[in-house]
């Protein structure tokens, strides 16, 4: 079995064509946002101290020069957030094995937390630091952070852990709804573009195949007799289309698990079609669904849907998942595609890229919202863009969300550990596999530049 699956995936290898709730997606106000996660409380580290066998209570320490505690890439930028009022202009780079100051920088306000917190933020750029090793960075009025590495292989470790913990992520089986399939589906729709763009990066281990054919499969187990999942339209929408998707990826590869997952894909869209206000009132769901078998079916009717659905749009592509993971599977549609609908999609993409730039600049923690849940929504759309249209803007907004994710935000605290493993904290407390999808992608298009950049 194993052969057979590792066969399907170097099949796959060979393609590289370009789902969830349709719930449109809640901007705080940035200003707000910050004055409520910077809080002097936040910044705490509680270090254990024994001298002479006596345990002595310290006073709680308060981090306030915040970096990614995983670490940073040699050639990358590397940044550290302060946080605390007039500053002096300097910090330094200290290398943990000797106590050495490599490097001094200095610091530069940032005025857009500065004018409306007690507490001013301020950013230290130390990328010309590149000799791998442990470092801290040390502050006169704010102390010193905890210690990071400086490696080539520093994403490395996470990005195997989330293929390795992506089973863990399913929820349980008894507490199964219709918003959790259309969160598995969307996750597994990430990862398969992070398979066809970043193909290379898998071929010495083919789990992540192994893992999204079991992701299908446990899918398939929640699908009614008659089609539906849940009775749920934007569920079934969903299932419909992953399925499809899979068919397409891995099915044509295999006789009967090409069979399998069309057979249950078109099972569910005939449950949708017979749903007479359905697509009416499901708008971005049903067309989802039709792009997906569109791609695999190539029949007009599904184009003359999509092509309706597109013209007569008018939310962004990133304000519903289902039409931005609709509209990338339609630009990876090899034939019978309108090009000009194509170019006009593109362009729209690129200029949503460029919007979230921008407010990834006016944010001091570098990223374009404090909410991780839609930051990540973000960054998906910034990695398909990076992958059709490369910029080392682009791979740095990337990188900062993985910096965020990692220590450099409000509170200093790791969301997502070396290991891959997601840590108890209330922030990602809603976390989806969706979440370890974006970041497969995340990390692929990272891990790819510089598997690049080497060669």
């Amino acid at each position: 079995m194993e052969k057979k699956l590792l066969c399907l995936f170097l099949a796959l290898l060979l393609t590289a064509t370009g789902c969830g709730t349709g719930v449109q997606e809640k901007e705080e106000k940035q200003e707000s946002e910050i004055k409520e996660q910077v809080k002097e409380e936040t910044y705490k580290i509680e270090q254990p101290v024994v001298f002479n066998g006596v345990s002595l209570e310290l006073p709680v320490s308060m981090v306030r020069a915040l970096v990614d505690r995983n670490g940073y890439q040699p050639d990358r930028e590397k940044k550290v957030i302060f946080i605390g009022d007039n500053l002096t202009g300097s910090f330094r780079v200290i290398r943990e094995a000797d106590w050495e100051v490599v490097y001094t920088g200095t610091i530069q306000k940032l005025s857009t937390a500065g004018d409306s917190h007690e507490n001013s933020i301020s950013v230290g750029d130390f990328s010309a630091v590149t000799e791998p090793g442990t470092y801290y960075i040390e502050q006169n009025e704010v102390g010193r952070s905890y210690t990071f590495e400086i490696a080539e292989e520093v994403y490395d470790p996470i990005f195997a852990g989330l293929v390795q913990n992506l089973q863990e992520e399913l929820p349980p089986a008894e507490q199964v709804s219709a918003e959790d399939i259309c969160n598995v589906s969307f996750g597994m729709h990430s990862m398969m573009l992070a398979l066809q763009f970043h193909g290379t990066l898998f071929e010495k281990d083919n789990n992540l195949v192994t893992q999204l054919l079991k992701m299908a499969e446990w899918l398939m187990t929640f699908q009614d007799k008659n089609g539906s999942m849940f009775e749920d339209y934007e569920a079934t929408a969903a299932f419909c289309g992953v399925l499809a998707q899979s068919a397409d990826a891995f099915g044509k590869y295999d006789a009967n698990v090409s069979k399998e997952y069309r057979a249950a894909s078109q099972k569910a869209w005939k449950w949708m079609e017979r749903q007479t206000q359905g697509a009416k009132e499901n708008p971005s769901a049903h067309f989802y669904a039709a792009t997906q078998l569109f791609k695999v079916e190539g029949s007009r009717n599904y184009a003359v849907l999509i092509e309706k659905f597109l013209e007569n749009r008018t939310k962004k592509m990133t304000e519903d998942k289902f039409v931005f993971y609709g509209a990338v599977t339609y630009l990876g549609t090899v034939k019978n595609t309108n090009r000009d609908l194509c170019t006009k999609i593109m362009k729209e993409l690129v200029d949503e890229t460029e919007e979230i730039n921008r407010k990834e600049k006016e944010n001091p923690y570098l990223v374009s919202s404090n909410d991780i849940s839609q930051n990540l929504q973000k960054v998906l759309l910034i990695c398909f863009v990076d992958y059709i249209t490369p910029s080392n803007e682009y791979a740095v907004i990337i990188e900062n969300t993985l910096h965020y994710l990692c220590g450099r935000n409000a509170t200093g605290n790791i969301y997502i550990d070396e290991t891959g493993k997601w840590q108890p904290k209330e922030a990602v407390s809603g976390r989806t596999l969706e979440w370890n999808g974006i970041l497969l992608f995340c990390l692929s298009d990272l891990l790819d530049d510089a598997a690049d950049d080497i060669k």
